[in-house]
């Protein structure tokens, strides 16, 4: 497994300041759409946060991310654990999220079955009707047909 503090190296200089700016007002466009299935009356969590983007523009009564690394462009009003997704079950609450959110992650996951497991772990974390919302890289799309 790679040392966490080499992925944290890695995430912190991973884009120039420029670049982390215009990548955050990406995502407040895209916190905007998706607000349409966060509730704001209910605890969110992000699932492999990275540097927070989406957690840090939605509105929800509490913010929670997780990530195997630190952030240092999370806010105070966000809960922080640092651990790997697919141990949540054991240091989050059950049936306790309004909306889990797992963007770009599940790709870097090792199996089907180890996704299937985040989603299972994901689903537990989840209050009863509550939401999972996932976004996954569009692959296909990126392909150049050659």
């Amino acid at each position: 497994m790679v040392n966490d503090r080499y992925l944290g190296d890695i995430y912190q200089n991973r884009f120039s300041g420029t670049d982390a700016l215009k990548k955050d007002l990406i995502w407040r466009e895209l916190a905007r759409y998706l607000q349409r299935f966060v509730p704001v009356d209910a605890p969110v969590l992000d699932i492999a946060c990275g540097q927070g983007e989406f957690i840090r523009n939605i509105s929800a009564l509490e913010k929670w991310a997780c990530d195997m690394t630190t952030s240092s462009r999370l806010s105070s009003d966000i809960r922080f654990i640092q651990a790997n997704g697919l141990h949540l079950r054991d240091l989050l609450p059950s049936d306790y999220f309004g909306c889990v959110f797992l963007s770009n992650y599940l790709e870097h996951l090792a199996s089907s079955e180890a996704v299937i497991e985040q989603l299972k772990v994901a689903h537990s974390l989840l209050k009863p009707n509550g939401t999972l919302v996932v976004l996954q890289p569009n692959i296909p799309l990126g392909l150049s047909k050659e």
